[in-house]
């Protein structure tokens, strides 16, 4: 009888330390604050070169921010508008100094529209571009301010264009 008692104590605990083993993980693990930069941003784009004079601003263009592939803690960063093209930046850091996230400068490539005078059709070309001097400024969770800054390099021709996604 004692080992009949044994046993099904000793079954009793082995249960005990299995079921208290068996934690939901998801409540220990702490939510990255950055993982708040992941969202969509749209803002008036501004555009300056030294070769051209009187660049539109355009305004409800995208910058979307999210979880990079090459690493969970980066990200990456996507630029749409139909003005001045699409950019993809992958693999950017965020850094925060003084309640301001700080992106890494990245290079990238940006696909820009080739407009011609008195030609309808609109062909696309990529151009090398770096993701430079950008920010995201959160407060209380929300984004307060953004400023996403884009160098394109448009050859000998055309120079540098630097385009500025700001909030409206």
């Amino acid at each position: 009888m004692n080992k009949k008692i044994s046993l099904m104590a000793l079954a009793l605990l082995a249960g005990a330390a299995f079921v208290s083993s068996c934690t939901d993980d998801d409540e220990s693990t702490p939510v990255r604050e950055e993982s708040s930069l992941i969202r969509f941003y749209t803002g008036t784009t501004m555009g300056s070169s030294v070769h051209f004079q009187d660049m539109p601003s355009t305004s409800s263009d995208t910058v979307y921010v999210r979880a990079a592939k090459a690493n969970s803690s980066n990200f990456d960063i996507v630029f749409k508008s139909d003005f001045w093209g699409d950019a993809t930046f992958e693999n950017v850091s965020a850094k925060k100094v003084d309640g301001v996230y700080q992106l890494s400068d990245t290079e990238g490539t940006i696909n820009m529209p080739q407009r011609r005078p008195g030609v309808e059709e609109v062909t696309y070309k990529d151009y090398p571009a770096t993701l430079k001097g950008s920010t995201i400024r959160l407060q209380g969770g929300q984004v307060s301010a953004f400023d996403f800054v884009i160098e394109a390099n448009l050859g000998e021709r055309a120079g540098i264009y630097v385009l500025e996604l700001k909030n409206n």
